[in-house]
This record gives structure tokens, C-alpha cells and sequence, in this order.
């Protein structure tokens, strides 16, 4: 292959996430290590990108996997140099760690997202297929080695079975759940492709009984109500409320993930209450001051499908010159002269009886230049309004997934 072939090249970055989970956030995360520092990061990072997309699509349901989109970005970090550098930091919230310092942070988080396995199974994964032909500057592929343990192989970008090596990988990774990752012909343009797998699987540690699942009515943002399958359970949970949410903690089998639901009052709003929880100061406010409380929780059973091309809210937030041609500066990755041209994010949850199940995929493209206790009464929680949910590690606090439904749909809508 010769240097003119690509000059129009691109890489092509994907991410993948794959979670059975719940979670559970307390105390704001203190930076005294790189990797707690790494974990406020991408927390901050997930929220502020939730917000920008909400903000894009009012009333619109979204879900992501900012763990997912943040390892693919460092990746990338790890290949750019000045200005691009500067941006991609100042949007991971990374500036204040070199970049070992990421890269031995991210490496860490990965290992102990990795040994949360009680009673669940989870699993992270790293690779990097070039074209074969394109020369890969070894210390971005000592990188990923080193740091994101990605598996590096040279392929023949115009042999269609390369795309079924990389649709395997996909499927080991995420026991089958994604599998078409890659479609025919890849583009004779790009260069690189990388992906980023995360899978978890596990059950409530308190099952909602299905005989208790009723319908009742969500009330939908545009004043329609619409009929949703409600799950409910009776018991002591780990419960907050405020003068605009209430908030509550649902272990998985084995208490190492759990999810938080966010329920705003009626008089707030989804978009008022992210707007606050995306703040510094609304984070130590809003994950902080759980209590075991008796009450009665409604949640209803959904199913969310959830695509977007990320370009634009990455832009707003911050990161410009990686999608401009003429400013991206890549050059640690290669002489080439590369550029983020797109990048895309498609994901899907399901809230059950049994647990949960959510995936998510990440794309990008890269283009070369050319029992009750004594005290408050009992609560009752009714999810019956749009609401924010997150997916979380509980010992370190990392959010594996993030959205908001304003209006949850059953499976097979």
C-alpha cells in the first residue's frame, strides 16, 4: 500500500457497553488518587453529555454509556497532541492528570470494575485493528497494550472476512448480545478501527413480584397519559428525598452495582434536576444522605432503544479542532493527518422484575485530511412522570450507563 492511497484514510473508533445492573452513589468521590480522580471525571463528563443531549432533543428519551464513550476518547487522547489534546482533556475532565497518569487510572478502574464479580458477571475488552499497509506509531500501540490491554491486529481492510473477525469479537464480548458492530465494505478510507466492550449481567437482590405488576398511567411530558406495566415492592430501602426529588437505591444480586432512580417532585422537571445533579455541588448534594427508610416503590417496566450522532454535542461541549480537517492534530498515532469526522452512539435498556439488561455502542469516525425503623413515616414512590436513572460500580462509584425516560415503553413498541 502506498502513502497516496491514504490520504484520504480514516480510523474508525468503536466503543461497546453491555450491563445487567443497578446502582448506588454516597459521598462525593475525593481526588486523592488518579483513579478516583479518573472516576469524577468520566461521572461529570457522562452527565454533562446527558445534559447536552437532552437539551438537543427535549422531551426525547436518552441513554448512554459514558464509561464506554470516555475509555474510547482517552484511547484517543493517547494519539493527539496540542490544541486537540487541550480540547479532548478540558471535555474528559482529565486536565489535572498527565496522561500516564490517565492511562495508569483508566488501567486501575478497568481491574476493579473487572473484580466486582460477585454473583454477576462482568467483563471489559480492548482492540485496535488497523489496515494493514498503515503504519501505527508504536507508542500509541504500546498504549493500548500497556494500559487499555487491547488486542492490536493488522487486517486486510478489503477482505469482507476481517468484518466478521471483528462482529466475533463483538459478540465473545458481550455474550452475544451485540454482534453486527461492522457492515460491508469497510470504506477505503479509513485506516483504524478500536473498540471498547464492557458486559455485566445480574438480578435485583430484591426481585419485584410479577404478580404485583399492575398498569397504571405515566403521565408523558406532552399531557397524554399513557398505560405502563408498574412494578411495585413493599420494603426498607435506601431512600432520599428533597423539596424537588425523591431518589432511591436498588442493589443487584451481590450489592456491587445497583441503579438509582431520580424521581423529580411535580413541580420540577427532568432537565431542572440534571441541571443540578451535573453541577459539582449538586453531586455532593443529590448522591449523598441515603437513609434506611420503609416505603413503597412503583417503578415501571421499559424498554428504551436510544441512537445518536455525538459530533454535534461534543462540539458544544467543547472538542472542535478533532473534527476539523484542518486543525485536528493526531500526530501521535500516526504521520497521517487524522480527524474525528463522526462519531456515533446507539445503546438499549430493559427494566424488569428480574433486573436489568442494557447495551451500547459507540462509533466514531476518524478521516486523514482530505424492618421499620423508628422515625419518618413510611414514603411512597410512584415513577409515574419522566424520571433519570443511572448504572453504577458501588465501590468506586464509576456510572456505567445514564438516561432519562420520558416516557418508557414496553418491549416490543
Amino acid at each position: 500500500m502506498n502513502a497516496g492511497f491514504y490520504r484520504g484514510g480514516r480510523l474508525f473508533l468503536l466503543a461497546l457497553a453491555i450491563s445487567w445492573s443497578l446502582f448506588k452513589m454516597e459521598a462525593q468521590i475525593t481526588d486523592a488518587n488518579p483513579m478516583n480522580a479518573l472516576v469524577s471525571a468520566n461521572n461529570g463528563f457522562g452527565l454533562h453529555l446527558l445534559s447536552q443531549l437532552v437539551r438537543e432533543n427535549p422531551r426525547a428519551n436518552v441513554f448512554i454509556a459514558p464509561q464506554s464513550i470516555a475509555t474510547v476518547l482517552q484511547v484517543l487522547l493517547n494519539g493527539a497532541r496540542s490544541r486537540t489534546a487541550a480540547e479532548l482533556q478540558q471535555v474528559l475532565g482529565t486536565s489535572n492528570l498527565s496522561l500516564e497518569d490517565m492511562n495508569l487510572a483508566a488501567e486501575n478502574l478497568a481491574e476493579r470494575l473487572a473484580s466486582s464479580q460477585t454473583n454477576v458477571a462482568l467483563n471489559i475488552a480492548n482492540a485496535l485493528w488497523y489496515r494493514r499497509g498503515v503504519e501505527v506509531k508504536e507508542g500509541f500501540k504500546n498504549a493500548n497494550t500497556r494500559f487499555f490491554h487491547a488486542t492490536l491486529s493488522a487486517l486486510d481492510f478489503d477482505n469482507p472476512q476481517c468484518v466478521q473477525i471483528m462482529n466475533d469479537w463483538a459478540a465473545k464480548n458481550t455474550s452475544g448480545r451485540i454482534k453486527g458492530i461492522i457492515e460491508p465494505p469497510i470504506e477505503p478510507t479509513t485506516s483504524m478501527i478500536i473498540a471498547n466492550a464492557i458486559y455485566f449481567k445480574g438480578n435485583w437482590l430484591n426481585q419485584f413480584d410479577s404478580k404485583q405488576t399492575r398498569p397504571r398511567p405515566f403521565h408523558c411530558p406532552d399531557g397524554r397519559d399513557k398505560q405502563a406495566p408498574m412494578m411495585q415492592q413493599s420494603r426498607i430501602f435506601s431512600y432520599r428525598e428533597g423539596n424537588a426529588f425523591q431518589a432511591v437505591q436498588l442493589p443487584y444480586f451481590g450489592r456491587e452495582l445497583q441503579m438509582q432512580v431520580l424521581l423529580p417532585a411535580t413541580n420540577s422537571s427532568v432537565e431542572a434536576l440534571l441541571a443540578q445533579i451535573a453541577m459539582d455541588s449538586g453531586r455532593r448534594t443529590l448522591l449523598s444522605g441515603f437513609n434506611d427508610r420503609h416505603g413503597t416503590l412503583m417503578l415501571p417496566r421499559f424498554t428504551m432503544h436510544y441512537s445518536a450522532e455525538l459530533v454535534p454535542s461534543l462540539s458544544a461541549l467543547g472538542i472542535r479542532s478533532a473534527f476539523n480537517p484542518q486543525q485536528a492534530d493526531f500526530s501521535a498515532i500516526s504521520s497521517l493527518q487524522l480527524y474525528v469526522s463522526k462519531v456515533k452512539h446507539q445503546s438499549f435498556v430493559e427494566v424488569n422484575e428480574q433486573g436489568t439488561e442494557a447495551a451500547a455502542v459507540t462509533t466514531g469516525i476518524v478521516a486523514l485530511t482530505s424492618a421499620q425503623p423508628m422515625g419518618p413515616p413510611p414514603f411512597q414512590m410512584v415513577v409515574d412522570r419522566p424520571f433519570l436513572f443511572v448504572i453504577s460500580e458501588r465501590q468506586t462509584r464509576s456510572i456505567l450507563f445514564i438516561g432519562v425516560a420520558f416516557e418508557p415503553a414496553s418491549a416490543g413498541e
